[in-house]
């Protein structure tokens, strides 16, 4: 079989494996962000609760693009998620997740300690979930993706 030949049937199976493999980022790093949105907002420390805007402004993107907002028993009627495309959420061979909270004080309230009235909540509401859950994020993954690629 001359080179030509080879390269010419392989390359339909590659090309499905790479449309293959890239569903399967996809959908990894979003099962991993989903359980991190839900660990943010459910686990201690929760984010700070007065009117419940802040926990209510939560959304997950995967790459550029708007997934979810989870919602929450508070009232959040004042919620904004941003549920816009996000520029540069993913590279050509990476995808990203991205949790985040959408008020002007989420950062503040995330980073700055205070005396917050609700118990359980606090700060690093995002960063503590992460960090101690991290190993159960990647196994996560890891099982997303190779079920996607098996199927």
């Amino acid at each position: 079989m001359a080179e030509k030949d080879v390269i010419n049937t392989l390359t339909p199976g590659l090309e499905a494996f790479a449309v293959r493999a890239d569903a399967a980022q996809v959908a990894a790093v979003g099962a991993a962000g989903m359980q991190i949105q839900s660990d943010s907002i459910m686990q201690e420390p929760t984010p700070p609760l007065e009117e419940g805007t802040l926990r209510g402004s939560n959304s997950l993107h995967v790459g550029d693009e708007f997934v979810r907002t989870v919602d929450v028993p508070e009232d959040t009627e004042d919620a904004d998620p941003n549920t816009d495309a996000l520029a540069d959420g993913h590279t050509e061979h990476q995808k990203v997740a991205t949790v985040g909270f959408n008020t002007p004080y989420a950062a503040r309230h995330h980073e700055i300690p205070a005396d917050f009235v609700e118990p359980g909540s606090g700060n690093k509401y995002l960063e503590t979930p992460m960090s101690e859950n991290a190993a159960e994020y990647g196994k996560l993954m890891a099982d997303t993706h190779k079920k996607v690629i098996d199927a």
